[in-house]
């Protein structure tokens, strides 16, 4: 019998960062367990005062991330005003298989 273990999974510690260039949110670096809160926290205060419909949520400049930034989307959802949308855009495909298996494309 092997005694195989399996290492756990790297977390990149690159700090997390959300801004905003014009109607578009953009997420930077690592999100993972640890900063989730703060990066829910800097989107929630973000789209507070916005008043577009469509706002698009750039995942281009994740170095990583884990299934908790779709459990942050999602609440960022639920925060928006009526007849906003988030559009996500630049998902990564292991982020996006994870969307689909979910079902949740008719929401992003």
């Amino acid at each position: 019998m092997s005694n195989t273990q399996i290492a756990p999974e790297s977390v990149d510690r690159t700090p997390a960062s959300v801004k905003f260039a014009g109607d578009t949110l953009i997420i930077n670096g690592s999100v993972h367990f640890d900063n989730a809160n703060s990066i829910y926290e800097q989107g929630v205060s973000a789209l507070k005062d916005l008043k577009t419909e469509m706002i698009t949520v750039d995942l281009a400049g994740l170095s990583q991330s884990h299934t908790v930034l779709l459990a942050v989307i999602v609440q960022w959802i639920r925060r928006l005003n009526a007849g906003q949308r988030l559009h996500l855009v630049n998902v990564p495909a292991k982020m996006q298989s994870i969307i689909q298996t979910s079902r949740l494309q008719e929401i992003l």
